[in-house]
């Protein structure tokens, strides 16, 4: 082979390895943002909504997807609600096309979604903390003079030493 054909053998591997880093560490980073999206979707209508206005937007979700399936069925479909303390057998979509409960499930949705954005930021800012710190941590590997216990010295200072020693023993 050639020196030509070398470099650009290198340079292609050089590549692949820096690809490879780059999508470990995108996926790591798009995981991370995802996964505060997620977290801040289930914990914001926990810290907003009361236990019964979540009850209400689920059994809301519950009749909307029955509503869905009767549609495909040809069929209007029946689900049991407690109201009261009592259970009451409805057509779903009475229950889905309620104004007061419709509007509960209306305000979820609403904050599911900013829940969701809201813990996206901050994922994003955890990832770009992440990566700001990782990056000064290289940049200080990189200054760092000493590598594996040896220190690394500029080429006057050993030439210095060296004369020191052989100026010691001359004198031996």
């Amino acid at each position: 082979m050639t020196a030509g054909t070398d470099f650009v053998t290198r340079a292609h591997a050089l590549w692949r390895v820096r690809m490879a880093q780059w999508q470990q560490r995108f996926g790591f980073f798009a995981r991370l943002v995802l996964l505060s999206g997620g977290a801040g979707a289930s914990i914001a209508p926990q810290f907003v909504l009361s236990a019964a206005e979540l009850k209400v937007a689920g059994q809301c979700l519950g009749a909307k997807a029955l509503v869905m399936l009767g549609e495909m069925a040809g069929t209007d479909l029946k689900m049991n609600v407690a109201l009261g303390g009592r259970r009451y057998t409805l057509p779903a979509s009475v229950i889905a096309n309620e104004p007061l409960i419709a509007g509960t499930f209306s305000k979820a949705v609403a904050v599911l979604i900013i829940g969701a954005i809201l813990g996206c930021a901050l994922g994003l800012l955890a990832a770009w903390l992440l990566q700001r710190t990782m990056s000064a941590q290289g940049h200080d590997t990189l200054a760092d003079r000493v590598i594996g216990g040896t220190r690394l010295a500029r080429q006057e200072d050993v030439a210095a030493q060296l004369r020191l020693l052989a100026g010691s023993r001359a004198g031996l």
